[in-house]
Formats: C-alpha cells, structure tokens, sequence
C-alpha cells in the first residue's frame, strides 16, 4: 500500500494512504478556498471535491442551503426556512406547507405547533395544556389567537367556521341578527349554530340512528339551570322557559319578526325527579309583530285552546280538551266546525270504547243525527216494558229557576227525582262532594225517558182503543133499545 506523507513546518505531518485493493482513485481538490464553516463533497463527478452548501459553525450548528434547512445544535431546533427556530420544529414560507403522507409530533409535556403570519402567532395546533388554558396534555386542540376565526372548508372553498364569539357558522362568515324581537336585549346575535344556504331545498338538520335497541332514536334535547354558572343544577321555578323553537321570515328589514313559536314551561314546582311542564304554542296576527299564545298542553294533559288560556274551570282535572268563550252574546260561543266533501251520509264525530264504537254524529245532505249504538246484536233478556203508566205517574215535573239565572222560569225534573224512576238518566249521586268539600252536582239525559215515555203512551193508547170499544158496543145496545116500541 502507497502512502503519500506532508510534513508541517516544525512537527507533526499528514499522510494519505491508498486502498489495499487493487485500482486507481483519483482525488481532484476544489479550485478555491471556499468559505468559512464549508464542507467538501463528491461533486457530480466522482473524486472531484466541491465546496457544500452545507456549513456547520463553531458550535456544531448546520445550515444547508442559507437556511432551507437549519438545526440549532445549541438549542436542539430544527428551522425551515429560518436560521432563527423559535420551537423544536419552526416552519416559515411564503408558500404551504405540504404532507403527502404524515407527520408525528411526540412529547412528554405537551406537544403544540404555533402558526404565525408576519411573525404574529394567529393560531395553535396541540395538546389541550399548551393551546387552551386549563386543558389536559390527553386533550388535542385547535384554536385561533386574538379575534380571529377557525375556518374549516373543502375543495378549497370555506364550508364552516367557528368566530371569535365561539359560533358555528355552516354557509355563511358572519352571523346574523336573529335573536327575535322581545327575547333578550335587541340587536343581540344570541344563536350559537347557525346554517345559511342559497340553494333550494335550504339548509337542513338530519338526526339518524341505526341500533336495535329500543327507544333509541335520535333526539334534540333542551336544558336550563335556575343559575348562571355553566355545570349548575340549580332548580328552576314556575314559569321558567325551558326552550323555544322559533319561526320568522324576512319582513324587509331583518328576519326578527317571528310569524309563530312553541314553547316548554316550568307549568308547577319542580324538585328532585319531578319536572312539570307545559307546551305553548303561539301564533301572530296579521298586523301584528309577535305571537300570542293560541293554544297550551298543560302538565295534566289537558289541552286548552285559545279562549280557554287562564279562564277558570270548574270540572276536574280528567277533562281532556278545554274551550272557552267570553263573549256576551249568543253568537260568541265556542265553534267548532266538522265540514264534509259530500252531502251523502259522512261521520264527523265518533264515540268508542273497548267494546267498539258506541256512538255517533253524523250528517246527510240537510240533516245532523246524534246516534247511539242500539244493534240487536248487542242485546239480550229482550221484553217487553210493562207498567210503563204506573212508572210515568211517579215523575214528578217541576216548574223551576237555576240559581244562576233567577229570571227565567223553567219546565223539567229534579235529578234524583226522576233516577228513582229511571236510574239510566241521570249521573252522579245525590249529595255527592269531592275531596275538598265541594258539590259534585248530578246531570240528566232526558233522552233516556222516551222508551218509558213511548210505552207509556203505547199503554195509554191501549186503554183508549178498548174504551172506543167498549163505547162502539154501548151505543150499538143504546141504539137498539131505542128502537123497540
């Protein structure tokens, strides 16, 4: 093996030695010095040495390209596009940032990347402990800095975005004034999601569940605590709104004004497991700019439309439907209008329990029927009513005034007068009271009198055709004795 050796000037030398194996290498030196921290390569032909682009400082620090790649040996920083890294990894351009497969961040404390435009941090990418106050290092999150806003989008077009007052705009940059008019302070952008679209049909909500479980649809679900603090349970009071599904259309100016709404209400006093509650439905009034309350189911399920809202009732509470009027006269009643597609017969109210359908309104072409169910196949122990005179003869029919209207005399019966006689028509018992003390007052069907009434008359009838007959026979014998001489 040759060697080749160079003395220094005093002591101490350098020595290049060639390969053991059998061959020439040729070795050409750059033609200049280059400059301070370079390293020599092979350049593109082989045993030629070039000056790098690669330097390495004093300090072990390396910059290849004048800062397309430098590591801070130092500080243990890796920069792109800058001799300055501020991080572990500091990325900084004026083009993007492109991953065509993956990136991993690893750390012990909390990883988090910082985005910068013009040297200012507008936003953080990380673990929760680095980019939000009070986060976990097992939280991952986004946020933006200052007053700006985290925008999400595809095909290079924003689809979404969250502002700086923490709203989901979906369609739309900027949220609307909606809150309606009358519901918190006017002027006030109060929604936190919000869906635009200009396309038809419009924007949509769509909640679906595929499980087997039962009861396990999809829900919306609507909550309030009496208390301010966000986690409270404090307990609500009587009247308190516990949601609102609101409607409102352009009118020219905003999209406040609400052409209807439903409402849940606190309708009692809530405690632990026991929430009573009401729904309220309203609607506005041509002319008019906000709804009125129209109709309410309340806590008892009992359903009150219009004019029965806040008047005073005095049936129980297993009343289902409750109307109402307040007009003075005789054409202010309660309406209620059945129509039909056809003067031929048509049902508009039908009456049923567990045995079927046990009666009926219906109408013709100029007539309205009030029926009940009286098919033979219904009945059995048929005969004939006897006795019916002697029956009739034991009601007594009054001449009488309801208390409530001392001015206007009337025909008729007292209710337990006339169940002594035919107990079918009427209700209730004498005397009866409820669990207050007070009256449950008994009620008449005077219906229920024609059958005795008609076999009353039958009997009557009866009498007065055997009195003919026997009279016909009287005058016969009369007429006959008259004769002789």
């Amino acid at each position: 093996m040759a060697k080749v050796r160079i003395n220094g000037d005093t002591s101490g030398y350098i020595e290049l030695a060639s390969p053991a194996a059998a061959g020439s290498n040729t070795i050409t030196l750059p033609s200049s010095n280059g400059s301070a921290n370079q390293l020599l390569k092979n350049s593109g032909t082989a045993g030629t040495l070039a000056w790098s682009t690669l330097t390495e400082d004093s300090s072990g620090n390396l910059n290849i390209d004048s800062g397309t790649l430098y590591v801070d040996a130092s500080n243990n920083r890796v920069g792109i596009g800058t001799t300055s890294p501020l991080s572990t990894l500091h990325v900084e351009g004026t083009s993007r940032f492109v991953a065509s497969n993956s990136a991993l961040f690893n750390g012990t404390t909390g990883t988090y990347s910082t985005w910068l435009y013009n040297g200012t941090a507008v936003g953080d990418i990380g673990t929760g402990n680095q980019v939000f106050s009070g986060g976990s290092n097992t939280d991952f999150g986004v946020t933006s800095r200052s007053s700006t806003s985290l925008v999400f989008g595809t095909n290079t077009t924003e689809r979404a975005r969250i502002d700086s007052s923490g709203r989901l705009l979906v369609g739309t940059s900027s949220a609307r004034t909606i809150e309606p008019y009358g519901l918190g302070t006017d002027g006030q952008i109060a929604n936190t999601f919000e869906s635009v679209g200009d396309t038809n049909p419009g924007p949509g909500l769509a909640l679906c569940s595929n499980v087997t479980t039962a009861r396990m649809g999809p829900y919306l679900y609507f909550c309030r605590s009496g208390a301010a603090t966000v986690g409270s349970n404090t307990v609500v009071t009587n009247g308190d709104n516990l949601g609102t599904i609101s409607f409102a259309g352009a009118d020219g100016t905003d999209v406040r004004t609400r052409g209807a709404a439903i409402y849940c209400e606190v309708d009692g006093t809530p405690g632990a497991n026991d929430m009573p509650g009401r729904l309220v439905f309203s609607t506005t009034a041509d002319g008019a700019s906000s709804p009125t309350e129209r109709m309410r189911i309340d806590s008892n399920g009992i359903i009150y439309t219009y004019g029965a809202i806040g008047a005073t009732f005095y049936a129980n509470n297993s009343t289902d439907l409750r109307t109402f009027t307040g007009s003075g006269s005789n054409t202010g009643g309660v309406s209620i209008e059945s129509g039909a597609d056809s003067t031929s017969a048509r049902f508009h109210v039908s009456f049923s329990n567990p045995n079927g359908v046990v009666g009926s309104i219906s109408t013709s072409a100029s007539a309205t029927s009030y029926t009940t169910s009286s098919d033979y196949r219904l009945k059995e122990n048929t005969a004939p009513l006897t006795g019916a005179i002697d029956r009739v003869s034991q009601l007594q029919v009054h001449r009488f005034n309801f208390i409530a209207d001392p001015d206007r005399i009337v025909d008729g019966f007292i209710a337990h007068e006339a169940q002594a006689v035919v107990p079918e028509c009427v209700t209730g018992t004498k005397d009866e009271v409820d669990e207050d003390g007070n009256p449950v007052y008994q009620g008449i069907d005077q219906s229920k009198l024609v059958p005795l009434l008609t076999a009353a008359l039958q009997e009557a009838i009866q009498k007065i055709q055997q009195l003919e007959t026997l009279n016909a026979s009287f005058e016969a014998r009369l007429a006959a004795l008259e004769v002789k001489p």
